[in-house]
């Protein structure tokens, strides 16, 4: 007979905030994308009706003019979503190698004159964020949002909350200040994702190494990083 032990081991991956370029050389304008004239948002296959942590009960129009001045890129921007982003078939090919969290790729256009591009309305979430943290050795502050005061504690989060008591230390926050992660670690549950959001009261999306590699190789355009704090993951092999 084989028995099996199982071991509990500290795993450094690295991670990075992920996000749209905002570098005007890259992309032309921001946002790069308006509301297609020829689509009502708020139509019951309208964009709007999507909600961010949930799949509709329909498969939402989604169809952008660009802006004038605006630049063709792999991940394009626009202010009409609040979630997700526009990829073109070769961010979708890319991620679609990779472990994602509940999502979708929704069929989009992007028109400019006589041209239309086809992308993709990237939508994903994962609610159950929190369920992954181990609370005793993560740490979140609460600091100001000006830089040059950024190493001033102002306050360490309770971590003990649950979700609605989260939304309320977002909802609730002083003004010019936000929560910034200074240590995440995840626990043994956590399911290895390549990309995902860390919900409130600290909003970010955060892609691993691995991703940011395979965009890398082959050039995407239209996205920018910066290093991020997850520290370790308690992982059972």
């Amino acid at each position: 007979m084989i028995i099996l032990k199982t071991y509990s081991i500290l795993v450094f991956m690295k991670y990075s905030k992920f996000s749209h370029s905002t570098e005007i050389s890259q992309i032309g304008i921001f946002p790069q994308c308006e509301l297609s004239r020829n689509v009502n948002p708020r139509a019951p296959d309208g964009i709007y009706n999507v909600p961010y942590n949930e799949f509709p009960d329909f498969i939402p129009r989604v169809e952008f003019d660009l802006a004038p001045k605006a630049k063709w890129t792999d991940i394009m921007t626009s202010g009409a979503l609040s979630h997700g982003y526009i990829v073109s078939e070769r961010v979708k090919e890319i991620f679609e190698k990779h472990n994602l969290p509940s999502h979708a790729f929704y069929p989009a256009k992007i028109h400019s004159g006589d041209l239309s591009k086809d992308y993709y309305w990237f939508h994903f979430f994962n609610n159950d964020f929190w369920n992954w943290v181990d609370r005793e050795k993560s740490e979140l502050y609460l600091r100001s949002i000006f830089p040059e005061e950024r190493d001033d504690i102002i306050m360490e989060a309770n971590l003990k909350k649950d979700n609605e008591g989260f939304m309320e230390m977002a909802r609730n926050k002083p003004s010019l200040t936000d929560y910034y992660w200074e240590k995440l670690v995840f626990n043994e549950s956590f399911p290895d994702l390549d990309i995902f959001t860390t919900l409130s009261p600290s909003m970010h999306d955060v892609i691993s190494n691995r991703l940011l590699t395979g965009l890398e190789d082959v050039g995407i355009t239209g996205y920018e990083v910066k290093d991020f704090c997850i520290e370790e993951s308690n992982l059972r092999l």
